[in-house]
């Protein structure tokens, strides 16, 4: 399968950036893949381990035998229309995630509402029609949707609940967003809430729940981040020193409950969610 990602800094050698990129693929692989030429940096074959400046673009083609990634998803709900999955780590939601569904059951049509980052885990909604995935975009579109997450950030966070109003500029080339406090041009606004679940006095962190207000690409890893509370194993927008510290390859943000709120009217083929509320 071919891999395409873009350095959002600079690394000595490719292979580091691909191994905070492949988590479930060892380094030895990696490296294995550069020597047979299956690597590219800005369209240029590669056979060394060479660096890799801001902005490259980087392909790399890996053998699915190579990756640790789920083989099975778990099903939490599922109905004519619908079907709630607890996705994995490692898993992208638009290819790996729907390729793993259809080899479970012989979908006729299923295709997710939403997405996640590939290194969160959690509840994804997928439709099982063209209809339902159409009504399902709506719901969402509208914020009759609520999404509630899990994570642990680093340090204390001082105040129990709060509501965080921010603006975001993304960076498609990079994959990454820039946060502002103010509205400029080119920024959106993110609205993101939270409330303390638990403080980690041995490990200085905290526990927070987040319901997400707003729907912005990587909103609540760079939101906390920017108030100095990076999630745990973020590898973009967290420390690496603190991720090593914390032994955690993968950012410990996990989307754990969905809540349906509209009425009959907005999605007639969807009724048996009216109210309806997810959690794992």
């Amino acid at each position: 399968m071919k891999h395409l990602f873009n350095a959002t800094k600079n690394f000595d050698k490719v292979s580091a950036m691909l191994s905070e990129e492949f988590f479930g693929v060892s380094k030895n692989r990696i490296i294995s893949q550069i020597k047979r030429g299956e690597v590219r940096i800005n369209g240029v074959k590669i056979v060394s381990d060479c660096a890799v400046s801001i902005g490259d673009e980087v392909r790399i083609f890996l053998p699915e035998s190579f990756s640790d990634k789920a083989t099975e998803v778990k099903i939490i709900y599922e109905d004519d229309n619908v079907l709630v999955v607890d996705k994995p780590v490692l898993c992208e939601v638009e290819t790996h995630l729907v390729e793993i569904l259809k080899r479970q059951k012989d979908y006729d049509f299923i295709a997710p509402s939403h997405r996640l980052d590939r290194n969160t885990t959690g509840l994804v909604v997928l439709a099982k029609s063209p209809q339902a995935l159409e009504q399902l975009f709506n719901l969402f579109k509208h914020r009759k949707v609520q999404k509630f997450y899990k994570a642990e950030v680093v340090g204390k966070v001082k105040k129990q609940q709060d509501s965080i109003t921010v603006y975001f500029k993304k960076h498609s080339e990079k994959s990454f967003v820039s946060v502002s406090d103010v509205q400029r041009a080119g920024y959106m606004e993110a609205i993101t809430e939270y409330k303390v679940i638990k403080y980690f006095q041995d490990k200085d962190s905290t526990e927070l729940e987040i319901k997400l207000i707003t729907g912005r690409t990587h909103q609540i890893r760079a939101t906390l981040a920017h108030i100095g509370h990076s999630i745990i194993g973020d590898g973009k927008y967290g420390s690496e020193k603190l991720n090593r510290l914390h032994k955690a390859p993968y950012q410990k943000l996990r989307a754990y409950k969905i809540i349906f709120d509209f009425e009959n009217q907005d999605a007639p083929l969807l009724i048996k969610l009216k109210n309806k509320e997810i959690s794992i």
